[in-house]
């Protein structure tokens, strides 16, 4: 099983997967913003999270670079 968190902020649906899936499949979780990607790092690694993969990237439906606006 794999699971994505596509804007994955801090990493709520992230853990709660990592407890749902109990390190079996693998987690894609993805956030483009430093600043809470930090905070995914964290999250991950307080919830044992062995199966994740972090990406501090953002998904989009076409390549090239764009404007991340943050509230």
């Amino acid at each position: 099983m794999t699971f994505l968190d596509i804007g994955a902020n801090f990493g709520y649906y992230t853990a709660l997967a990592i407890r749902q899936m109990q390190n079996r499949g693998r987690i894609v979780a993805v956030e483009p913003d430093p600043e809470n990607f930090s905070f995914l790092e964290r999250t991950v690694a307080a919830n044992d999270g062995r199966m994740v993969t972090c990406l501090q990237q953002a998904a989009s439906d076409h390549n090239g670079k764009m404007a991340l606006y943050l509230s």
